[in-house]
């Protein structure tokens, strides 16, 4: 079954067929407390989905463009310039890891143009895209082709290599048709690079139904695994996957070492009434122990076709 919000009804996992699915409510962290988001959960490989949709495609859109324009300053910090650009200037360390051709770069979701930015200022030939594209931002700056729409504008033709999706497989309504449309732009070896939440984390665990995971615009829950069977699905075999998150605070290790007794205890202690909360999320942080790269809350993986 293809990953589209065709299928978000679904009664089976869009991942792994299971039909043990679990139900409930998250609060959306990109509004305010009283709004709330409808959650499906696998209960075999813990994908999920948000079921019904909050916001439609274009509403966000016109979310999206809005956050640009506003620069942080009523909405999430994450949009904010000063801290983007040092994202940015991780994600580029990233990207020039990778080996390849020429330094050709097509960012699919540009948002701001940030990152396209500060790839431009350090060698790459990029064509940014977004529907809510902050235009002003990159008109006239050497090394850009700014586009606010779609794909379907660039030329006929032409190919990159790299490709990147930054924080919008997430948002997409169809992320599989995602991946197929972005690996058309790709030249031979290129490298399709994707960074997004990761669901199957400590951190979310530990975050409950606050977590910052859940939002109005986000549809899908992905960890490394699930984005990797996408991309095996879409015909490619050859992973590389950040060791690190990608955002200028983090600290920590890739894998989780598992929930301290004494963590749980100093939790009773201090809100007996919640107990079974408590006992709830240490049983959830010891099966996070298990889970590939359950120390990292957003995770990057690059891909190619061998």
């Amino acid at each position: 079954m293809k990953l589209s919000d065709k299928f978000i009804d679904s009664k089976i996992c869009l991942i792994c067929g299971s039909n043990e699915l679990y139900h409930f409510t998250a609060q959306a962290y990109d509004a305010p407390p009283i709004s709330l988001v409808d959650i499906t959960e696998c209960k075999d490989c813990t994908f999920a989905w948000q079921y019904p949709l909050n916001h439609t495609e274009q509403q966000s859109i016109e979310i999206f463009e809005t956050a640009y324009t506003d620069k942080g300053k009523t909405q999430s910090g994450y949009f904010i310039p000063e801290q983007k650009l040092k994202i940015a200037k991780l994600e580029l360390d990233f990207i020039s890891s990778l080996p390849t051709e020429n330094k050709t770069l097509l960012d699919i979701g540009a948002g701001a143009g940030i990152f396209a930015e500060a790839a431009a200022e350090n060698g790459w030939s990029v064509t940014a895209v977004d529907p809510a594209l902050d235009i002003n931002q990159l008109n006239n700056k050497p090394g850009i082709n700014a586009i606010k729409g779609t794909t379907g504008q660039i030329h006929e033709g032409q190919l990159f290599d790299i490709v990147t999706l930054w924080d919008v497989i997430e948002h997409v309504t169809a992320p599989q048709e995602l991946i197929s449309h972005a690996s058309k732009f790709l030249k031979k070896g290129g490298w399709l690079v994707i960074e997004t939440g990761n669901y199957k984390s400590s951190d979310r665990v530990n975050g409950g139904k606050k977590h910052w995971i859940y939002q109005n615009d986000h549809r899908w829950y992905f960890a490394p695994s699930s984005v990797q069977y996408l991309l095996e699905s879409s015909g490619f075999s050859e992973f590389i996957h950040s060791e690190k998150v990608l955002r200028p605070d983090w600290t920590g290790s890739v894998n989780y070492a598992g929930p301290s007794c004494s963590n749980l205890l100093k939790s009773i202690i201090k809100n007996p009434f919640s107990l079974f909360t408590h006992l709830n999320t240490h049983a959830n942080l010891t099966k996070a122990k298990e889970w590939e790269m359950a120390g990292i809350g957003i995770f990057t993986i690059a891909a190619r076709v061998c």
